[in-house]
């Protein structure tokens, strides 16, 4: 979908400004990504506030309305607010802290600054659930890296390497095959340590035998991919070899009904009851998947309280797991764009039995 500035002031009364500064929400709005901003938006007025350091890039390169350097001083932020016909602001309840907004109320003596209302919170995480062609371009970009990164790493995940060496490894992979940095921090998680869901790497060898959890992406143009494999290190015991083909089970019937219009909670309860009926449910134990896009967790949640209902263009994981402790852990993910009539599995959908 991309910003609608037009559908924000829509919902802004007269003398009502909204005040975005949050860096993901300022480079959604305006395409530009930097430390320090403001983009101030009333009904019928826009600018985007910045310092010395980026105001002639932010001229450059933003489109959407005017930028003007601003400095420190005080009362100059409450003169430009008060110019552009507002004496009330409204916050991203979302990201602005406390300390933050309590500052900013004294920076803006003599003006509302209403911390209670959700307007421009709920407008910004509802439009960027829903995508726009270049924002899944970028996602597809980013997945495309993260995928070859993995291939890139399989031979090198041979007993004796530690989950710390072979995490660092995938993560320099993928930024020399183009990606920005890292979307959050590589899971690599071997043996007993795959239980844990968010398992941190550490100096655990890899031993023969194990299943290995690998949960990974990156960022390629500022939008994040998330991507979930389950290695094996030869071949899988009988039981892995079960929990494998259930979990596959439960992610294919999941991302098969992936369509516009259903609720969230319907694709998590899809691949919960698959892994309940089979005797896991106890052990699945997080939610179905999330959005993704500029953050890694972005809205809808796909979880067995979320009654969103999908619309094209939305992209979400679909990544159900089972969790044994002390023995592994097994979860596969992929990134799905809701289509028109269906999804699309964002990168490479297989999802075989991976053996190194």
């Amino acid at each position: 979908m991309g910003f609608d500035i037009e559908a924000l002031r829509s919902q802004l009364p007269p003398g009502t400004v909204a005040y975005i500064d949050s860096s993901t929400n300022r480079r959604y709005c305006t395409g530009f990504t930097s430390s320090a901003g403001i983009l101030l938006i009333t009904a019928d007025n826009a600018l985007f506030l910045t310092d010395c350091r980026y105001i002639e890039a932010a001229q450059e390169k933003i489109t959407l309305c005017p930028v003007r350097e601003v400095s420190n001083k005080k009362g100059e932020l409450c003169s430009i607010i008060q110019a552009l016909g507002a004496n009330r602001v409204i916050l991203e309840r979302q990201t602005t802290t406390l300390s933050a907004a309590d500052n900013l109320t004294k920076r803006l003596d003599g003006l509302s600054v209403d911390t209670a209302d959700n307007t421009l919170s709920d407008f910004l995480a509802k439009q960027r659930m829903v995508k726009d062609a270049a924002e899944l371009s970028n996602i597809r970009e980013a997945q495309r890296i993260a995928e070859a990164a993995l291939k890139q790493l399989l031979p090198d995940i041979q007993p004796g390497e530690t989950e710390t060496v072979l995490a660092r490894r995938l993560s320099r992979t993928m930024e020399d095959f183009g990606a920005q940095s890292t979307s959050f921090d590589t899971i690599f998680a071997s043996g007993p340590n795959g239980a844990l869901p968010h398992a941190v790497p550490g100096n655990r060898k890899i031993v023969p035998g194990d299943a290995i959890v690998v949960d990974f992406g990156c960022m390629y143009n500022d939008y994040c991919s998330d991507y979930t494999r389950t290695i094996f290190v030869g071949a899988p015991s009988p039981e892995q070899t079960k929990v494998y083909g259930i979990v596959r089970e439960a992610q294919a019937a999941a991302i098969a009904a992936v369509k516009p219009g259903v609720p969230c909670k319907e694709i998590d309860k899809i691949a919960r009851d698959i892994i309940t009926a089979a005797g896991y449910g106890k052990q699945f134990r997080h939610s179905t998947g999330h959005g993704v896009g500029l953050e890694i967790h972005e809205d809808p949640g796909v979880s067995s309280v979320c009654e969103t209902k999908l619309q094209p263009g939305m992209v979400i994981t679909v990544e159900p797991g089972i969790y044994l402790p002390g023995k592994f852990g097994v979860r596969i993910e992929n990134m799905v764009a809701v289509t028109a009539d269906g999804c699309e599995v964002l990168g490479e959908a297989a999802v075989e039995l991976s053996l190194v």
